[in-house]
């Protein structure tokens, strides 16, 4: 529920936005696209869509935290669920996970689960901010990211 009354709350802003800025005749709410650039669809449930397809919203889901590639592929099972349903209305980011950090097949291992998760639809990487703030390296400086080790990664 929760989830429901911030989208339809972003749908409401952006679309007030827009309309102080029309002048004197206002459009049909449903005759102009949208986009909303920075969502977070956590349901399998098709009704936000569905509204947001009524509403003439195009929508990025952003995948979010390094904690653990578990909940990466939590969120991303979400994504490519609306995404086979809505195929023209929802795109999704993906991220990378910090388990692992530091191991000699971390590299490696992340790179081809970004590969993966770009294969089944995925627009872009999100790098979270708990990467510069929550981790931290062996001496305990916060990891951030310009560190070499993530130069083959962004590569």
């Amino acid at each position: 529920m929760k989830l429901s009354i911030r989208v339809k709350f972003v749908f409401l802003f952006v679309s007030i936005a827009f309309l102080a800025g029309c002048g004197s005749k206002s459009p049909d709410f449903y005759s102009f696209k949208k986009i909303d650039a920075h969502t977070h669809i956590y349901v399998k449930s098709p009704k936000v869509m569905e509204l947001a397809k009524k509403d003439n919203f195009k929508l990025l889901t952003i995948v979010t935290e390094s904690r653990s590639r578990k909940w990466i592929d939590e969120q991303l099972d979400f994504s490519l669920i609306q995404k086979k349903n809505f195929p023209n209305s929802i795109w999704f980011t993906t991220a990378f996970s910090m388990e692992r950090y530091g191991k000699p097949d971390w590299t490696e291992n992340t790179i081809q689960k970004l590969k993966e998760d770009f294969d089944k639809g995925a627009i872009a990487v999100k790098v979270w901010k708990d990467i510069g703030m929550v981790f931290k390296d062996k001496e305990g400086n916060f990891i951030m990211i310009d560190d070499p080790a993530f130069d083959p990664i962004l590569d």
